[in-house]
């Protein structure tokens, strides 16, 4: 946790870049992902990602994407979208992009990159980022360790879990002895 806070705080004295969209292609990179309960991971990404490329496109990721890949989501795609409209490292948000980038997809936006963490993207058994990158179209941002999605909502799990079994110890009450 004590991670976590200090990303944030160290990334809210990161100058913001105005939202001033290039039109050149090469000045022009793609992100990708689920961003469901963005945290200080994706903000990272996200601000290393702006740092590559002068226009920064963001793709969340279909809702039905990602529940065949990684299982339900919290918040819906237009939410997910909604919030990275509001930061200010994207130039441009399109919703109900494909799980898997590709170079149509790169094209489709206009975009010369696909930006990444420095952890694999397989796709039967391929390395998408690989893929890319021997084409001359990938860039790759440090990953940033310690924090994920999955965390947090294995987190939530166990606040629930504890909650469930204090309530029901206070329901309860003292256990009295059978006497019978």
């Amino acid at each position: 946790m004590a991670f976590a806070l200090n990303l944030i705080t160290e990334l809210s004295g990161v100058a913001s870049r105005p939202k001033v969209a290039s039109q050149n292609k090469l000045d022009r990179g793609y992100v990708d992902g689920c961003y469901d309960l963005c945290h200080s991971g994706h903000f990272n990404c996200l601000r290393q990602a702006a740092d590559v490329v002068d226009t920064l496109v963001i793709g969340p990721n279909a809702d039905a994407d990602v529940l065949k890949a990684k299982g339900p989501t919290i918040l819906n795609g237009a939410e997910r979208a909604a919030i990275l409209r509001s930061l200010k490292w994207g130039h441009e948000v399109h919703e109900d992009t494909p799980y898997v980038p590709s170079t149509e997809v790169l094209d489709q936006f206009n975009c010369q990159y696909y930006i990444h963490g420095d952890d694999p993207v397989m796709v039967d058994g391929v390395n998408v980022n690989d893929t890319l990158a021997d084409l001359g179209r990938f860039r790759e941002v440090k990953r940033t360790t310690g924090v994920s999605t999955t965390d947090l909502t294995g987190k939530l799990l166990r606040l629930i879990e504890h909650d469930s079994v204090e309530e029901s110890k206070e329901s309860n009450g003292p256990k009295s002895q059978n006497l019978l």
